[in-house]
């Protein structure tokens, strides 16, 4: 049975490429025996592609944090222009609200919608490495300022229900000392 040969790599050389000589060539060079001969390593530039990895990551997270950056505030108009049902009754909360956005303004399911088709394709730019990502990362950039500057009424919205739980909670955290009624005989502690 003849012996066992390694695998062989199936890489392609560039045609630039020296081949790279094996410990067996630099044997026989040196006035060595070697049992084959003819044989000599293939390996192909790993630099290439890890320079091309580097240069696509900076828009792609760009364009990550810009998608979810625009998801973020669509979360917060949805909220902002939810109203409940049966608002200023008795009955407020118990049945089902709506989302009402403001007038010539889509709602948060368009919007969003619409946001994840644009980013979807501005993926694929910013895929494609170098200027082409910078282009996309600010192609989000811009939808997100946009979005953030129709969305200012939602803001004051949000913020000043925030100030009112804020000026609530402080009013109701004021201590005040009044005597606890007991109604038994005191703990001892030996339980």
């Amino acid at each position: 049975m003849p012996p066992r040969r390694p695998p062989v790599s199936r890489a392609t050389v560039p045609r630039h490429a020296k081949p790279v000589r094996t410990a067996q060539a630099r044997g026989q060079q040196a006035g060595q025996t070697v049992a084959r001969t003819g044989q000599r390593a293939v390996t192909a530039p790993v630099s290439a592609g890890n320079q091309a990895g580097r240069a696509t990551k900076g828009g792609q997270h760009a364009l990550m944090a810009e998608f979810l950056l625009f998801c973020g505030i669509v979360g917060l108009r949805a909220v902002a222009d939810f109203v409940p049902g049966n608002q200023g009754e008795d009955t407020e909360g118990t049945t089902k609200g709506t989302i009402t956005p403001a007038s010539g303004q889509l709602g948060p399911l368009p919007v969003l919608a619409a946001g994840f088709v644009l980013f979807f394709v501005l993926s694929f730019m910013a895929a494609r490495g170098g200027t082409s990502a910078r282009v996309a990362a600010a192609a989000g950039l811009i939808v997100d300022v946009v979005l953030l500057m129709r969305s200012a009424p939602e803001l004051e919205k949000v913020s000043g229900a925030f100030g009112n739980v804020a000026a609530t909670s402080a009013a109701t955290s004021t201590p005040t000392t009044q005597p606890v009624a007991s109604s038994g005989p005191a703990p001892t502690g030996n339980g």
